[in-house]
């Protein structure tokens, strides 16, 4: 594959993770035909287009193949785009080979409400929480009724109670507020995507672009709310569910489509560099087919300073 891909100068600023899209299913496939493509022009067709955002790993030497996991499915039009998680690793280009729009976009929309239940709705900390609260309340009770068990004055086992009782107050507190910010699942929505662009010493010639995109991401932030910690516990990692930009830098394109299976696809990525690598693709029918970075001038297109 690596003799298909085109260097050009710049440093690769890989983020993690992706776009956002929409759009409806189409009963045929909807690949590109044109002799170039680029992501942003191309997104403001009022033509749908399916991209796939995906990574590599040391399993596949860092390099395309059949088995490289699919993170996102990405369907743009009208300068809009709608994004589908996949759940870990359990998706990968041999699944859409074959496939049509419609027929990819329904796996997307299954697969989507898979990685809500894989990522959104993981159960680990609230089950945690409750299980340190069951125990806490039972010792408080015992305690309570037996203060002679910690075998000094009356007014160390009320001293002792009252932090046992602080503890529990504190953790159902906290479990509220877990259960609270759990975000309940909702269909991927079109949401307007943009590009910064970055140049050669002349000024003229792109070679590097990063694509921007809001995504809802599950984070543990302890500055966000203070883990909960008991005396005979170590902290308990609290979920933060919040929205913040993601960035992807692609530094590479392709001068003629890769072959995988039965598609041909072109599209971007970075130097591998013995690390996973992150690949932006669509398909398309035109052997000559190469990729190229939007231009400065394109709507939504503008300069990285």
């Amino acid at each position: 594959m690596k003799r298909y891909i085109k260097r050009l100068m710049g440093v690769a600023l890989l983020g993690t993770a992706i776009l956002s899209l929409s759009a409806c299913g189409q009963s045929g496939a909807n690949q590109v035909n044109e002799k170039k493509v680029s992501f942003i022009k191309d997104a403001q067709s009022s033509n749908q287009r399916i991209w796939y955002m995906a990574e590599s790993d040391a399993d596949s030497d860092y390099e395309l193949s059949k088995d490289t996991h699919i993170e996102q499915i990405l369907v743009t039009k009208n300068g809009k785009a709608t994004v589908y998680n996949m759940p870990s690793y359990n998706f990968s280009m041999r699944d859409i080979n074959g496939k049509s729009d419609k027929q990819v976009i329904t796996i997307a929309q299954k697969k989507d409400k898979e990685y809500y239940k894989e990522y959104l709705t993981d159960t680990s900390n609230t089950e945690y929480i409750r299980n340190i609260i069951k125990k806490t309340e039972s010792e408080y009770k015992y305690y309570k009724k037996h203060p002679d068990y910690f075998g000094d004055t009356h007014k160390v086992a009320l001293q002792t109670l009252q932090k046992y009782r602080d503890d529990l107050n504190y953790l159902k507190a906290n479990e509220d507020t877990v259960l609270g910010r759990t975000p309940k699942y909702a269909k991927p929505t079109a949401k307007l995507i943009n590009a910064k662009v970055k140049t050669d010493n002349s000024g003229n010639n792109v070679n590097f672009e990063n694509i921007t995109h809001r995504r809802l991401e599950l984070e543990t932030d302890s500055a966000k709310l203070k883990p909960l910690k008991t005396d005979d516990t170590e902290d308990i990692g609290v979920p933060v569910y919040y929205h913040y930009t993601m960035t992807n830098g692609f530094q590479l394109i392709y001068d003629k489509p890769v072959k995988i299976l039965n598609e041909m696809y072109t599209g971007y990525t970075n130097p591998t560099n013995d690390s996973n690598t992150t690949f932006l693709m669509t398909k398309t029918t035109n052997k000559e087919t190469s990729s190229d970075f939007d231009k400065l001038g394109t709507t939504h297109v503008s300069e990285e300073k």
